[in-house]
């Protein structure tokens, strides 16, 4: 399963055709199926006023334009809130997870480049996504991303939130880091250009190497 492969929120995969609505009425079935587990299990969950507290704050933090707090400043939210009895990193861990669950924040607890980060906004994901896959601008040639580029696409983000949207981006393998620069997946051509994959990838290695490279083809019915 996916959880065994270490992709926790992932309960299943299903491809969907924008064109002929293929594969729609399962995906909204399963939607509506996870979103009663949600509902049912934060019913029959007591939430702790200190926790409704601090999702206010957050709250608070987005309207000021807020996307990230690393975790020594989250461990100061209880605080300022009036909840001084967070003095525990379990109970902090608790709060984080919970509301992880609830959506509204993100926080990566298994993944060692980003755990010390609280995304305070999920959708800001999906708008950092946006300035890359895009039909409106093309930075992605090929669908390799020059790194150089970043900077000048997330102009309007703050600069001290970049290296944490970038591996938000690379954990979702949306980006996938090359030499220098990175490749993405969705916008590659699809007839690949063999001066660009020789650029990427190195030659196909001798069989007596230990290292090896997998490739996988899908084909799709739509």
């Amino acid at each position: 399963s996916y959880r065994e492969r270490g992709f926790a929120q992932i309960h299943d995969v299903l491809f969907v055709s924008c064109k002929t609505r293929e594969g729609v009425p399962e995906l909204r079935s399963l939607l509506v199926s996870l979103a009663k587990q949600k509902m049912s299990a934060a019913l029959n969950e007591i939430i702790p006023n200190s926790y409704v507290d601090v999702l206010e704050h957050i709250y608070h933090l987005r309207n000021e334009h807020k996307i990230t707090l690393d975790w020594s400043e989250f461990r100061e939210v209880p605080a300022r809130v009036g909840h001084r009895q967070f003095t525990k990193e379990a109970q902090l861990l608790s709060m984080a997870r919970f509301l992880h669950s609830l959506g509204e924040i993100m926080f990566f607890e298994q993944d060692p480049n980003l755990k010390d980060q609280i995304i305070l906004n999920p959708q800001y994901l999906a708008q950092v996504m946006c300035t890359i896959i895009s039909f409106k601008s093309n930075w992605a040639k090929d669908g390799v991303l020059k790194s150089s580029l970043l900077p000048m696409i997330w102009k309007q983000f703050p600069a001290e939130t970049h290296q944490t949207l970038l591996g938000v981006l690379k954990k979702f393998e949306i980006l996938l880091p090359l030499k220098e620069d990175f490749l993405v997946p969705c916008l590659l051509p699809e007839d690949g250009q063999a001066d660009e994959q020789a650029r990427c990838w190195p030659a196909l290695l001798d069989l007596d190497s230990q290292v090896r490279q997998y490739g996988r083809r899908y084909v799709f019915s739509f």
